[in-house]
């Protein structure tokens, strides 16, 4: 139905929940002091490894809607910049491993995004917008920087689980990540 018509879909239903992972200003507050390290860089108290979710499942998705985030290196030497793309059928998940260091997401892709810093800019200058379009059969992605506007250079790649034998399949493109994320509504 959608590859002879694609109008007649308007929204789709997310069959897990995505996201990435972040370091993000700790809060005592909202996360476990087990997730607490310094930024020797930005000299703060950061939370490592939470889980920032884009789409929870069962979530309805409308045609051409985006979800946009914004990051930045790690360092101001850093080229490239790496985001992992996680899935889980849980809803509420905090972090991507729990304290004894186990995954409690599924690592699904990775965008690399090329970050060039001729200019030798802090990295605190060099936010880069990631949007995310989960609203057709395959999850798109684009990136450019906040503060020219200027497109990335953008590669992703994605895994697939083979549930024979547990193994992942590695699929490479350079905009478009292949991976089937909603159902039809």
């Amino acid at each position: 139905m959608w590859r002879k018509n694609p109008e007649i879909i308007k929204a789709r239903r997310s069959d897990a929940t995505y996201g990435i992972s972040m370091a993000i200003p700790f809060s005592s507050e909202k996360h476990d002091e087990h997730y607490k390290y310094y930024d020797n860089e930005d000299k703060i108290y950061r939370c490592k490894d939470v889980f920032c979710v884009f789409l929870e499942e069962s979530e309805m998705v409308k045609t051409n809607e985006v979800i946009s985030t914004s990051t930045r290196p790690m360092s101001k030497a850093t080229e490239q910049m790496f985001i992992k793309i996680y899935s889980t059928p849980n809803t509420g998940v905090q972090y991507v491993v729990d304290k004894r260091g186990n995954s409690t997401v599924t690592k699904i892709g990775q965008i690399v995004i090329d970050v060039p810093n001729p200019d030798k800019l802090p990295e605190f200058r060099r936010t880069v917008d990631t949007t995310m379009d989960f609203s057709g059969t395959e999850i798109q992605a684009k990136a450019k920087y906040h503060a020219t506007g200027k497109k990335l250079k953008l590669f992703v790649t994605f895994f697939l689980l083979n549930t024979e034998d547990k193994s992942f399949k590695i699929f490479s493109n350079r905009l478009l990540i292949v991976f089937p994320c909603c159902m039809d509504y």
